[in-house]
């Protein structure tokens, strides 16, 4: 087993640790098995999420706070919330480990959630178990996880060229029914490009 002590900066936050724990799956060379990843902090979390757009993070603990709030107007829930959402958000994951390579989605991460730092030493705690590699062996994705994950990429990245292309869509639209203000913005626009 491996103790990973990790420093969180403010007092919600999210820590990638996905490079540790690869790191640790290459040092412990599995070729098939599981991985589990742990805090035993009761105001912490392991979330797997994907870091597809800018802001996930913020908008995660956006959401959490939305959910299970700390204040409701005069109302204070105490230090129980993080405890709560601890509790509720999980502060344990498993994940496959196959030809030794953990398996992720395309724009997964493996992070520590904090709902009460900062903090020095947060501990994640990582066990691997399974069938070792042999000597010589090399880690290698397995292609099943590989055509999946490249789906995913494609259809992400066509999913954003049609959002681009709705957006152009409703400037346009927006700008031919409001001729004055399409005005004001397109000179705004130079003054921006200057």
């Amino acid at each position: 087993m491996k103790n990973l002590s990790i420093s969180t900066g403010k007092r919600e936050t999210l820590t990638d640790i996905t490079d540790d724990i690869l790191q640790y799956i290459t040092d412990e060379r599995i070729r098939t098995g599981f991985l589990i990843v742990s805090t035993p902090d009761n105001e912490c979390s392991i979330i797997g999420l994907s870091n597809q757009t800018e802001g996930i993070e913020k908008d995660f603990i956006s959401k959490i706070n939305f959910l299970y709030p700390i204040h409701e107007g005069w109302d204070f829930h105490g230090y129980q919330t993080n405890n709560i959402r601890s509790s509720l958000v999980g502060t344990t994951k498993q994940y496959l480990i196959e030809d030794g390579t953990l398996i992720l989605g395309a724009y997964e991460r493996i992070y520590l959630v904090d709902f009460n730092g900062p903090s020095d030493g947060r501990m994640v705690l990582l066990q691997a178990f399974g069938n070792p590699m042999e000597d010589g062996e090399k880690a290698v994705e397995p292609e099943s996880i590989t055509q999946y994950n490249n789906a995913i990429i494609r259809a992400a990245e066509q999913a954003k060229i049609e959002e681009q292309r709705a957006i152009e869509e409703m400037r346009r639209e927006y700008r031919e029914q409001h001729p004055e203000t399409a005005q004001t913005s397109d000179a705004k626009d130079k003054d921006t490009d200057q």
